[in-house]
């Protein structure tokens, strides 16, 4: 407990910053809805030492999806300040047949694979019911990506304990200096201190 108090201050001394682009679709069909995962990450950013940077995006298609992932051209590797996010968080309805679910078209899992090849520096954390179900599918998704790790759900779960998962999961993970070497840590941490995400399949793939 002291040392990850002390990796705490030095964080802060150091101001090291998390950067967390949300990617999400809106999910459902009511044009009064206002369901959205940015609110609640607008609300923890500044509770975060220093201040987690937040960057948000709507998806509606495989096109879209790339628009921004593209590791050529996408937009989140030609602005300063996202290149660099550590996390990818990604909300949206999920389907056992490893696809995702926008207003427009579903997402396969090959089409996921080619919209993040080559971001090998990045956490990707999926808000879906249900997608790794396959464990299969996530571990094609890891290798033939490269990404340094992959969070989400193998079955379905409430909302509101999904974000109580993430806000343990990010709180964590923004209190090491170098968090890619402790995931397991925080995962284990996460499932400790929550079991009901363990029950909802709840896991980390690295």
């Amino acid at each position: 407990m002291k040392t990850k108090f002390k990796e705490f201050l030095l964080k802060q001394e150091e101001q090291q910053r998390t950067t967390l682009i949300l990617l999400e679709s809106y999910l459902d069909n009511k044009m009064s809805s206002k369901l959205s995962m940015l609110p609640f990450f607008q609300a923890l950013a500044p509770l975060m030492v220093p201040e987690m940077r937040v960057a948000h995006r709507v998806i509606e298609s495989f096109k879209n999806l790339q628009y921004y992932t593209d590791r050529e051209n996408g937009l989140i590797w030609q602005d300063p300040a996202t290149m660099d996010a550590q996390i990818i968080y990604l909300s949206f309805h999920g389907l056992e047949s490893g696809k995702i679910q926008t207003q427009l078209n579903d997402i396969s899992l090959d089409e996921m694979i080619e919209a993040f090849k080559g971001h090998d520096d990045k956490l990707l954390f999926f808000q879906a019911c249900s997608l790794f179900r396959d464990e299969a599918n996530a571990k094609k998704f890891l290798s033939e990506t490269g990404v340094r790790a992959i969070a989400g759900y193998s079955e379905d779960f409430w909302t509101l304990d999904g974000i109580v998962t993430a806000y343990l999961f990010l709180n964590l993970f923004d209190s090491f200096l170098d968090p890619f070497n402790h995931l397991e840590e925080i995962y284990q941490s996460v499932i400790i201190a929550f079991p009901i995400a363990w029950g909802y399949g709840f896991k980390l793939f690295q």
